[in-house]
Protein backbone atom coordinates (compact mmCIF):
# COMPACT_ATOMS: atom_id res chain seq x y z
CA UNK A 1 0.00 0.00 0.00
CA UNK A 2 3.03 2.25 -0.06
CA UNK A 3 2.28 5.50 -1.84
CA UNK A 4 -1.44 4.74 -2.11
CA UNK A 5 -3.88 7.24 -0.61
CA UNK A 6 -7.61 6.79 -0.25
CA UNK A 7 -10.20 6.18 2.42
CA UNK A 8 -9.24 4.06 5.41
CA UNK A 9 -11.32 2.85 8.33
CA UNK A 10 -10.42 2.85 12.03
CA UNK A 11 -12.39 1.07 14.74
CA UNK A 12 -12.18 2.19 18.35
CA UNK A 13 -11.76 5.79 17.26
CA UNK A 14 -12.29 7.29 20.73
CA UNK A 15 -9.57 5.10 22.22
CA UNK A 16 -6.00 6.14 22.92
CA UNK A 17 -4.16 4.48 20.02
CA UNK A 18 -6.95 5.05 17.50
CA UNK A 19 -7.24 8.77 18.33
CA UNK A 20 -3.56 9.34 17.65
CA UNK A 21 -3.78 7.16 14.56
CA UNK A 22 -6.62 9.26 13.17
CA UNK A 23 -4.64 12.45 13.78
CA UNK A 24 -1.58 11.05 11.99
CA UNK A 25 -3.62 9.82 9.03
CA UNK A 26 -5.25 13.22 8.65
CA UNK A 27 -1.81 14.84 8.71
CA UNK A 28 -0.62 12.47 5.98
CA UNK A 29 -3.50 13.26 3.66
CA UNK A 30 -5.75 10.26 4.16
CA UNK A 31 -9.48 10.42 4.55
CA UNK A 32 -10.85 8.39 7.44
CA UNK A 33 -13.92 6.74 8.76
CA UNK A 34 -13.53 6.48 12.52
CA UNK A 35 -15.06 4.33 15.18
CA UNK A 36 -15.10 4.79 18.89
CA UNK A 37 -16.25 2.17 21.31
CA UNK A 38 -18.38 2.29 24.42
CA UNK A 39 -19.14 -1.16 25.82
CA UNK A 40 -20.29 -3.04 22.70
CA UNK A 41 -20.95 0.01 20.55
CA UNK A 42 -18.30 1.04 18.09
CA UNK A 43 -18.02 4.29 16.19
CA UNK A 44 -16.21 3.94 12.93
CA UNK A 45 -14.04 6.74 11.69
CA UNK A 46 -13.11 6.98 8.06
CA UNK A 47 -10.43 9.27 6.68
CA UNK A 48 -10.46 10.20 3.01
CA UNK A 49 -7.86 11.77 0.74
CA UNK A 50 -10.60 13.79 -0.96
CA UNK A 51 -12.95 16.39 0.46
CA UNK A 52 -16.12 14.91 1.98
CA UNK A 53 -19.65 16.36 2.15
CA UNK A 54 -20.38 19.01 4.76
CA UNK A 55 -21.59 17.70 8.15
CA UNK A 56 -20.13 14.20 7.77
CA UNK A 57 -20.69 13.26 11.43
CA UNK A 58 -23.55 10.87 12.14
CA UNK A 59 -25.96 11.32 15.03
CA UNK A 60 -25.49 8.74 17.78
CA UNK A 61 -27.92 6.60 19.75
CA UNK A 62 -26.75 7.99 23.12
CA UNK A 63 -25.65 11.55 24.04
CA UNK A 64 -22.54 10.31 25.87
CA UNK A 65 -21.23 8.82 22.62
CA UNK A 66 -21.18 12.33 21.17
CA UNK A 67 -18.90 13.40 24.03
CA UNK A 68 -16.57 10.46 23.36
CA UNK A 69 -15.74 11.68 19.85
CA UNK A 70 -15.77 15.48 20.24
CA UNK A 71 -11.96 15.53 20.43
CA UNK A 72 -11.80 13.89 17.00
CA UNK A 73 -14.08 16.46 15.39
CA UNK A 74 -11.74 19.36 16.20
CA UNK A 75 -8.64 17.76 14.68
CA UNK A 76 -7.07 19.68 11.80
CA UNK A 77 -8.75 18.51 8.60
CA UNK A 78 -11.51 16.56 10.38
CA UNK A 79 -14.34 18.74 9.08
CA UNK A 80 -13.26 17.94 5.51
CA UNK A 81 -11.95 14.39 5.67
CA UNK A 82 -13.26 12.62 8.76
CA UNK A 83 -16.51 10.68 8.98
CA UNK A 84 -17.69 9.07 12.22
CA UNK A 85 -20.18 6.21 12.33
CA UNK A 86 -21.76 4.09 15.03
CA UNK A 87 -21.57 0.32 14.66
CA UNK A 88 -21.88 -2.65 17.00
CA UNK A 89 -19.54 -5.58 17.55
CA UNK A 90 -22.60 -7.76 18.22
CA UNK A 91 -24.01 -6.92 14.78
CA UNK A 92 -21.45 -7.80 12.08
CA UNK A 93 -23.74 -6.50 9.33
CA UNK A 94 -23.32 -2.98 10.74
CA UNK A 95 -19.75 -2.93 9.40
CA UNK A 96 -20.72 -3.44 5.75
CA UNK A 97 -21.67 0.16 4.82
CA UNK A 98 -18.62 1.59 6.61
CA UNK A 99 -15.94 -0.50 4.91
CA UNK A 100 -17.48 0.11 1.50
CA UNK A 101 -15.01 2.14 -0.55
CA UNK A 102 -12.11 1.78 1.91
CA UNK A 103 -8.65 0.64 0.81
CA UNK A 104 -7.48 -0.18 4.33
CA UNK A 105 -8.88 -0.98 7.77
CA UNK A 106 -7.27 -0.53 11.19
CA UNK A 107 -9.15 -2.71 13.68
CA UNK A 108 -8.26 -1.21 17.06
CA UNK A 109 -11.56 -1.51 18.97
CA UNK A 110 -11.90 -4.05 21.77
CA UNK A 111 -14.18 -4.30 24.81
CA UNK A 112 -12.38 -3.38 28.04
CA UNK A 113 -13.75 -4.46 31.41
CA UNK A 114 -11.15 -3.62 34.04
CA UNK A 115 -13.40 -4.66 36.91
CA UNK A 116 -13.85 -8.17 35.55
CA UNK A 117 -17.65 -8.03 35.70
CA UNK A 118 -18.12 -9.38 32.18
CA UNK A 119 -17.47 -13.14 31.87
CA UNK A 120 -14.54 -14.04 29.64
CA UNK A 121 -16.79 -16.15 27.39
CA UNK A 122 -18.98 -13.10 26.74
CA UNK A 123 -15.98 -10.91 25.91
CA UNK A 124 -14.63 -13.62 23.61
CA UNK A 125 -17.92 -14.14 21.78
CA UNK A 126 -18.43 -10.43 21.21
CA UNK A 127 -14.84 -9.83 20.13
CA UNK A 128 -14.50 -12.85 17.84
CA UNK A 129 -17.88 -12.36 16.16
CA UNK A 130 -17.20 -8.64 15.71
CA UNK A 131 -13.67 -9.10 14.38
CA UNK A 132 -14.62 -11.81 11.90
CA UNK A 133 -17.58 -9.66 10.87
CA UNK A 134 -15.18 -6.83 10.07
CA UNK A 135 -12.96 -9.17 8.02
CA UNK A 136 -15.97 -10.48 6.10
CA UNK A 137 -17.09 -6.91 5.40
CA UNK A 138 -13.60 -6.20 4.03
CA UNK A 139 -13.87 -9.20 1.72
CA UNK A 140 -17.33 -8.19 0.52
CA UNK A 141 -16.36 -4.62 -0.36
CA UNK A 142 -13.54 -5.97 -2.61
CA UNK A 143 -11.47 -2.79 -2.29
CA UNK A 144 -9.66 -3.31 1.01
CA UNK A 145 -5.99 -3.99 0.33
CA UNK A 146 -4.85 -4.55 3.91
CA UNK A 147 -6.25 -4.94 7.41
CA UNK A 148 -4.16 -4.02 10.46
CA UNK A 149 -5.26 -5.73 13.67
CA UNK A 150 -3.89 -4.50 16.99
CA UNK A 151 -3.41 -7.44 19.29
CA UNK A 152 -1.47 -7.16 22.56
CA UNK A 153 2.06 -8.08 23.65
CA UNK A 154 0.62 -10.48 26.21
CA UNK A 155 -0.22 -12.75 23.29
CA UNK A 156 3.32 -14.10 23.18
CA UNK A 157 4.91 -13.58 26.60
CA UNK A 158 3.28 -16.02 29.00
CA UNK A 159 4.06 -19.73 28.80
CA UNK A 160 5.36 -22.38 31.12
CA UNK A 161 8.25 -23.29 28.83
CA UNK A 162 9.87 -19.89 29.38
CA UNK A 163 10.70 -18.86 25.79
CA UNK A 164 13.10 -15.95 26.03
CA UNK A 165 13.31 -15.42 22.27
CA UNK A 166 9.94 -14.21 21.05
CA UNK A 167 9.09 -14.82 17.40
CA UNK A 168 5.99 -15.43 15.28
CA UNK A 169 5.49 -19.06 16.34
CA UNK A 170 5.45 -18.28 20.08
CA UNK A 171 2.00 -17.91 21.65
CA UNK A 172 0.85 -17.29 25.19
CA UNK A 173 -0.56 -20.29 27.05
CA UNK A 174 -3.90 -18.71 27.96
CA UNK A 175 -4.65 -21.18 30.76
CA UNK A 176 -1.24 -20.48 32.29
CA UNK A 177 -1.82 -16.73 32.00
CA UNK A 178 -5.32 -16.84 33.50
CA UNK A 179 -3.91 -18.45 36.64
CA UNK A 180 -2.14 -15.17 37.50
CA UNK A 181 -5.51 -13.36 37.73
CA UNK A 182 -3.95 -10.03 36.75
CA UNK A 183 -5.96 -6.83 36.07
CA UNK A 184 -7.34 -6.97 32.55
CA UNK A 185 -6.91 -10.75 32.21
CA UNK A 186 -10.02 -11.06 30.00
CA UNK A 187 -8.66 -8.33 27.71
CA UNK A 188 -5.26 -9.99 27.29
CA UNK A 189 -6.59 -13.52 26.89
CA UNK A 190 -9.24 -12.50 24.36
CA UNK A 191 -6.68 -10.56 22.32
CA UNK A 192 -4.54 -13.71 22.09
CA UNK A 193 -7.43 -15.94 21.06
CA UNK A 194 -8.74 -13.45 18.50
CA UNK A 195 -5.34 -13.14 16.83
CA UNK A 196 -5.24 -16.92 16.49
CA UNK A 197 -8.64 -16.74 14.77
CA UNK A 198 -7.77 -13.80 12.52
CA UNK A 199 -4.61 -15.18 10.90
CA UNK A 200 -6.04 -18.53 9.67
CA UNK A 201 -9.18 -16.74 8.42
CA UNK A 202 -7.02 -14.32 6.43
CA UNK A 203 -4.95 -17.15 4.93
CA UNK A 204 -8.05 -19.12 3.99
CA UNK A 205 -9.72 -16.18 2.23
CA UNK A 206 -6.66 -14.50 0.72
CA UNK A 207 -7.01 -11.33 2.78
CA UNK A 208 -3.87 -9.33 3.56
CA UNK A 209 -3.91 -9.04 7.36
CA UNK A 210 -1.07 -7.78 9.53
CA UNK A 211 -1.21 -8.09 13.32
CA UNK A 212 0.79 -5.82 15.60
CA UNK A 213 1.39 -6.51 19.30
CA UNK A 214 1.93 -3.24 21.16
CA UNK A 215 2.99 -3.39 24.78
CA UNK A 216 1.89 -0.91 27.46
CA UNK A 217 1.25 2.48 25.85
CA UNK A 218 1.56 5.70 27.84
CA UNK A 219 1.68 9.40 27.04
CA UNK A 220 -0.60 12.40 26.53
CA UNK A 221 -4.13 11.69 25.39
CA UNK A 222 -6.64 13.81 23.51
CA UNK A 223 -9.98 12.93 25.05
CA UNK A 224 -11.36 14.86 28.05
CA UNK A 225 -12.02 11.59 29.91
CA UNK A 226 -9.51 9.07 31.19
CA UNK A 227 -8.72 6.27 28.75
CA UNK A 228 -9.33 2.71 30.08
CA UNK A 229 -6.31 1.29 28.25
CA UNK A 230 -4.04 3.83 29.99
CA UNK A 231 -5.53 2.86 33.34
CA UNK A 232 -4.70 -0.77 32.56
CA UNK A 233 -1.11 0.28 31.94
CA UNK A 234 -0.83 2.25 35.18
CA UNK A 235 -2.25 -0.46 37.44
CA UNK A 236 0.25 -2.91 35.96
CA UNK A 237 3.24 -0.92 37.24
CA UNK A 238 4.62 -1.58 40.74
CA UNK A 239 4.07 1.19 43.28
CA UNK A 240 6.07 2.33 46.29
CA UNK A 241 9.74 3.23 46.74
CA UNK A 242 12.14 1.80 44.19
CA UNK A 243 14.40 -0.98 45.42
CA UNK A 244 18.03 0.01 45.57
Amino acid sequence: MEGVKGTVCITGGAGYIASWLIQRLLQQGYSETGASENTLNVFWASVSSSRLPINPFSSFSKPEFEEDVNHLKILLGASEKLQIFEANLDKPDSFEPVTDGCIGVFHVAHPIDLEGKTPLDTVLKTSVVGTLGILKACLNCKMVRRVIYTSFASGCFYHQQGHWEIEEKVWTDVDFFRAFNLPGTAYAVSKTIIEREVLPFADEHGLDVVTVLPSMVVGPFMSPKYVPSLFLTLVSFPVGPCAS
